[in-house]
């Protein structure tokens, strides 16, 4: 009962470690897709890269007005953008 007992745990331990390697490369992955979908809106079409940055403006600025957010996008938007 003792070596099925130690086997078992074992086994457990293992299946956690081959889960946290899982997990990190999950994460690894997905990290990786975020920063290519950072890089790549800077290669789309400048009136698509306009169109999408003024949506992003008008809800942050909606949300200053609202008060669901601390700081005015219109204060240093396009010092930001250069």
């Amino acid at each position: 009962t003792s070596v099925a007992a130690t086997s078992t745990g074992a086994d457990a331990e293992q299946e956690q470690q081959q889960q946290q390697q899982s997990n990190r490369m999950a994460t690894i992955v997905i990290e990786h897709l975020i920063q290519a979908s950072d890089v790549a809106h800077t290669m789309q079409h400048w009136h698509v890269y306009r169109k999408w940055n003024e949506r992003l403006f008008d809800e942050m600025y909606q949300a200053y007005l609202n008060g669901r957010s601390e700081v005015d996008p219109s204060v240093n938007w396009y010092e930001g953008e250069i």
